[in-house]
């Protein structure tokens, strides 16, 4: 304790230095958005390059032209017209214009013949590098349009995660979306405001701030989470990513199923979400008659890592130049894999989102992560992110999206997919148009007959909807068995 409390306060002097004045007017990238770029993890885990894959499908796609269209109508913002370039000197990254670019390579057409054929190619796309030419020498970023003979279309918008986090991708969604009418949606980016502005600091709020650090920095040393066959075991000690990750969709659900739920339990609908997948993770363990579960019980330990996006200043929301950036961080929060009935997990649920609600653990990891952090040595920050994840079992996000149809480059959106491949298996949650479209991105070595978690998932939400006197509809089931073989 008081070697982490000497090395805190060296970081503190450290952060108050002054800075040396710079001779560039260039914006230089935050420490997260740099730390994406330089790689996050150790060179031996063998992390890809964090791509955001958005999938958005059609019964009708659009004509190419019309996508080349929309993509132009995004170039106004920096990042997504220019390219990252390192300052090595002042170990910097800067965004600065390309040479060459020319937006029609960043169209990438394939065809498939089957929604199964269409979902096997996203699953093989997405842990990929950006398959337009140029490399990091020209923006980076995508639109890959598979049209499909049989079945649904998709258009995915692939970026690297460096350009944004999903609160400034809304600025995007404003260009990239339409009403039925053809008006731009009018999709605010949520800003910080100054009510509380002056305030002054209580004892209170000193205890929970101290607290809320060392909940930080202990995350790192923490104990692992419980082997349970979802896990990869042991060798999460030591986990490498393989290259192959598998897209698990889960049936749409209702969202008015959620919020009804939501009501009845007096939660929030990410709470039900939540526990929603912490049943289908227990489900599919008990399924495989995992001896750990069955000898554990409560005592099972199984973590997520919850991205935290926060709000921009009310200038940076309106300037086109610097609403795209990253501000965010993850924060810890126990599944309730342990709890043994939907009831149980959903208070449980409840209980761990209101403990973070009340706690400034999410502000202090992002200053913790932007002033200390980000003075170490890079093996330093990598081992920090790795300690972190390889602690955990899952990460999960959930993003509402528009509620209601919307056009992207001319064409009627029927689903929405946010896709993103990780080191861990990700829980990937985005409501559209009164419907939840979920899937789960996960290495099908490690999590075998990963099917099963899709009947897990509905298995739960019908058990939690019986018990709470809410109707569950019959439609799930049939989305369910559309599903099998994809």
């Amino acid at each position: 304790a008081v070697a982490v409390v000497a090395l805190t306060a060296v970081l503190v002097i450290l952060t108050r230095r002054k800075k040396p004045a710079s001779t560039r007017m260039k914006r230089s990238m935050s420490f997260t958005s740099r730390l994406m770029l330089d790689g996050s993890m150790p060179d031996n885990v063998n992390m890809i390059d964090p791509i955001i894959n958005a999938v958005l499908l059609y019964d009708d796609p659009p004509a190419d032209a019309a996508i080349i269209e929309l993509m132009t109508s995004m170039l106004s913002y920096e990042r997504m017209s220019k390219i990252p370039v390192k300052d090595n000197s002042a170990n910097m990254w800067f965004w600065e214009e390309p040479t060459g670019f020319d937006i029609k390579n960043h169209l990438i057409s394939k065809t498939v013949a089957s929604d199964k054929e269409l979902w096997a190619m996203i699953s093989d796309m997405a842990p990929r590098s950006l398959l337009r030419p140029g490399g990091m020498a020209q923006p980076i970023w995508e639109m890959v349009i598979i049209r499909n003979s049989g079945g649904k279309s998709a258009m995915i918008m692939r970026l690297h995660h460096t350009i944004a986090d999903g609160i400034s991708l809304v600025s995007v969604m404003n260009r990239l979306l339409k009403d039925r009418s053809g008006a731009p949606l009018a999709l605010q980016v949520p800003f910080q405001r100054k009510d509380g502005a002056g305030k002054g600091m209580t004892m209170g709020m000193i205890g929970k701030i101290l607290s809320a650090v060392g909940t930080c920095l202990y995350v790192g040393v923490s104990p692992y989470d419980t082997d349970l066959l979802f896990t990869s075991g042991p060798a999460k000690k030591k986990i490498v990513f393989k290259g192959k990750r598998k897209v698990v969709l889960m049936p749409d659900v209702e969202e008015s199923l959620i919020k009804a739920l939501k009501n009845a339990a007096k939660v929030t609908f990410n709470d039900v979400m939540f526990s929603a997948f912490g049943g289908a993770i227990r489900r599919y363990c008990e399924k495989r008659n995992d001896p750990l579960l069955a000898k554990l019980g409560k005592s099972v330990q199984i973590r997520a890592l919850l991205p935290v996006a926060f709000p921009r200043s009310e200038a940076e929301a309106s300037d086109p130049t610097r609403v795209l950036r990253n501000k965010w961080c993850f924060i810890s929060a126990k599944f309730p894999v342990g709890e043994p009935t939907p009831a149980d997990r959903l208070k449980a649920a409840n209980e761990v989102m209101n403990g973070l609600k009340n706690s400034p653990v999410a502000p202090i990891q992002l200053w913790l992560q932007n002033n200390l952090v980000s003075k170490l040595p890079l093996f330093a920050q990598r081992q920090f992110a790795f300690d972190a994840f390889s602690r955990h079992s899952v990460v999960f996000s959930n993003v509402p999206g528009p509620k209601i149809p919307v056009l992207a480059a001319g064409k009627e959106i029927v689903g929405l997919q946010m896709v993103f491949p990780n080191i861990l298996p990700q829980v990937g949650i985005l409501s559209y148009n009164g419907m939840c479209h979920a899937n789960m991105v996960l290495d099908e070595e490690v999590v075998t007959s990963p099917e099963i978690l899709r009947e897990c998932f509905v298995e739960e939400l019908r058990e939690m909807a019986s018990g709470l006197g809410v109707d569950f509809p019959g439609a799930i089931a049939d989305r369910l068995t559309a599903l099998k073989g994809i």
